[in-house]
């Protein structure tokens, strides 16, 4: 009886032990384990840490915090020049560039070294195209006609000169006078018709720059008008803003290009007319120091930031750390903890072409995310 209880008991005990250490799933409700976790809660679905809480803050772990390459920066109140935007577009400076045009109908032909290229630099004067007149079978003739006659008499008015010539001294001074005269006006009317009939035009660069516009093919054929060339200086160029404000170009200092750096402007003037229903403000757009060309293309559509002469109270931040929620509302960041994000609704302006100026919703000594908000504002 002995050998058979001892056995028993031993069952029992391994019977006991095995639901001691066995699976969580048989551990009661509240139980823990040994780093203080729920053993009856469900697994966590996101290894990595990264969550919207309930409350609309973001959760993510030191390390993810590196891997986005996450900043913050702790903000003050400050004064700073206040800002607008306006509608500009970027403009040929008349006093630096041109454009060359055909002044009648006629037919396109290369000078001897070809035409230039877009981006080729060229001098005042250089030799561009020429411009062959083109005229129909009717016009043509008529004008081989009247050159026919024009001829005709110019050499008779020759004779007639060398004639009085000779016979000087006794005939009035006043008949050779006339018929050289007649002679000089004839002498112009032969090359007149002479070039409009077998002459052709010559087409100079306006100024010394670079080739902006090409339009021209050999053999082509263009109308009066008709745009060939344009000539610019990369830096000198101008960029027209339009205000429906007349008393904001009276406030304006200066300005900068939106998005776009290596840019500074100054204003030139405001015109006291309105035009398509706005007032236009004319800015020089000065290349930074270094650089010898201004980062924009003519006709180009830009958005001027304008400095002007009152001060605004805010926070500058970069453009950056400010995005959109699914709202559409304009937020930022906070950092709350040393892993926990909140969203904060803002309100702000333009200050520069990398800058803005939130003007309500933050305060003092904020830590705000100034690089990787869009990472964070992607975590759902």
């Amino acid at each position: 009886m002995t050998q058979l209880f001892i056995p028993a008991i031993l069952v029992a005990a391994a019977t006991l032990s095995a639901g001691l250490f066995s699976s969580p799933l048989l551990a009661a409700p509240g139980a823990h384990g040994p780093n203080g976790e729920h053993l009856d809660a469900p697994a966590n679905t996101n290894p990595g840490g990264l969550a919207r809480l309930p409350d609309g803050s973001v959760n993510i772990p030191k390390l993810g915090q590196r891997r986005m390459e996450i900043r913050t920066q702790m903000v003050f109140q400050g004064e700073h020049t206040q800002t607008t935007e306006l509608n500009g577009k970027v403009e040929i400076d008349p006093n630096a560039g041109g454009r060359v045009q055909a002044p009648f109908q006629g037919r396109v032909e290369p000078p001897a070294k070809g035409f230039p290229v877009l981006g080729q630099n060229v001098r005042k004067g250089e030799v561009l195209a020429y411009l062959s007149p083109v005229a129909d079978a009717i016009s043509v003739g008529s004008q081989r006609a009247e050159l026919a006659e024009v001829k005709a008499n110019l050499t008779l008015a020759q004779q007639r000169v060398e004639r009085m010539k000779v016979l000087q001294g006794t005939i009035p001074k006043k008949e050779l006078e006339a018929a050289q005269a007649q002679l000089s006006a004839l002498q112009g009317r032969e090359r007149a018709l002479s070039n409009s009939v077998q002459g052709r035009q010559t087409l100079l660069a306006p100024a010394n720059g670079v080739i902006a516009k090409s339009k021209a093919l050999n053999g082509q054929v263009v109308e009066p008008s008709h745009v060939l060339f344009e000539v610019i200086d990369p830096s000198r160029l101008l960029i027209e803003a339009n205000t429906a404000n007349a008393t904001l170009a009276q406030q304006v200092q200066g300005g900068s290009v939106a998005n776009i750096d290596g840019v500074e402007l100054t204003l030139l003037g405001a015109g006291r007319s309105l035009v398509n229903g706005a007032i236009p403000i004319t800015f020089r757009a000065n290349a930074a120091q270094g650089n010898n060309t201004v980062p924009l293309a003519v006709g180009q559509p830009v958005t001027v930031l304008a400095r002007l002469n009152t001060k605004v109270k805010g926070i500058v931040l970069p453009s950056e750390a400010v995005v959109r929620n699914p709202n559409n509302e304009a937020i930022v960041w906070i950092k709350s903890g040393a892993e926990r994000f909140i969203a904060q609704p803002v309100e702000y302006q333009a200050l520069d072409a990398r800058q803005v100026v939130i003007t309500k919703g933050l305060a003092d000594e904020n830590r705000v995310v100034v690089s990787g908000t869009n990472l964070i504002n992607q975590i759902r």
